[in-house]
């Protein structure tokens, strides 16, 4: 306990301290930005990539972001002056130099992919958010982020609870601070779940959250529709048949022909899946690859 007391005792010691620094607010800004520099040089340096200057931009504004919403639900719960929290965050944001740094020692100098948390479901929504980050600890919210977040939340709790005096406003707060956290790193894929949720006929996205499953029953509707996936990497096949071409002559294709389904629709087409790969970084989704097989539909973010 004597422990105990003192670590908090020192809390508070610094914590006044750095509030009451006299410093002018350029200089603040200017920390901002150096610290802002060595988190993306280790970032940069653990998901072993180069990053463009968009790349640069996202992360800048995200953390940007993330220190704004601090500054502001701990000025909302703590009642302490923007000016003073404005300090500690600043100076407090070099925990963020923390996960990369974690990531490096433990996974060897290889480092982790860190980016968006990878949920295709809601499911995978309230798991994220139970387990601070998912299942996956070597991409999306690795090792080091979910420590860096325990620390923040921690902190942001003792802080609030210091300032109030109230554990029930401290433990208020610091949900609402780790919710925007959390939120925040959640964005573009919770941008798909709700599309997915809205999109009519759409399956389910993992085996495992079949309440949100609209069945496909492979049955024709009448004579001018098929129930049944298809896609692009037919269409070449279709037509090489359709012209009267030996599709085995050609070298081994994804597709398959659509031509029998033209003729009598109760056709069947012979493969067990569908496979895709989507190789781009967009607002909503990272790099992805799919299986789809039947009613399922299995996805991989990279």
């Amino acid at each position: 306990m004597k422990i105990l007391h003192k670590a908090q005792t020192l809390f508070v010691r610094m914590v006044d301290r750095i509030e009451g620094n006299p410093s002018p607010a350029s200089r603040y800004f200017i920390l901002f930005f150096a610290i802002l520099s060595v988190r993306l040089a280790l970032e940069f340096f653990s998901t072993q990539r180069l990053f463009t200057l968009d790349d640069v931009i996202h992360i800048g504004l995200w953390f940007a972001f993330i220190v704004m919403a601090f500054m502001l639900l701990l000025q909302l719960f703590s009642g302490v002056p923007m000016a003073r929290v404005g300090k500690l965050v600043v100076v407090s944001f070099t925990i963020a130099l923390t996960a990369p740094i974690i990531d490096l020692i433990l996974r060897g100098g290889v480092g982790a992919k860190m980016n968006y948390l990878a949920i295709n479901s809601w499911a995978d929504v309230a798991y994220a958010y139970v387990t601070v980050g998912g299942a996956s600890l070597s991409r999306g919210a690795t090792l080091g982020i979910r420590i860096e977040i325990l620390l923040l939340v921690f902190a942001s709790f003792n802080y609030l609870r210091t300032k109030t005096g109230s554990a029930f406003r401290a433990l208020w707060g610091t949900l609402c601070i780790y919710t925007v956290l959390f939120l925040s790193g959640t964005v573009p894929k919770l941008l798909g779940v709700i599309v997915d949720a809205t999109w009519k006929g759409d399956l389910p996205t993992l085996p495992g959250d079949p309440a949100h499953a609209t069945r496909t029953v492979y049955q024709p509707d009448d004579n001018s529709t098929v129930l049944l996936p298809v896609y692009a990497a037919d269409l070449y096949p279709t037509i090489l048949e359709l012209a009267g071409l030996d599709a085995e002559a050609t070298p081994t294709l994804d597709g398959r022909s659509l031509a029998p389904l033209l003729k009598r629709p109760e056709t069947r087409i012979d493969r067990d899946a569908l496979y895709f790969h989507y190789p781009h970084y967009y607002a909503t989704t990272t790099p992805v690859s799919a299986i789809r097989s039947g009613d399922w539909k299995l996805l991989e973010y990279f």
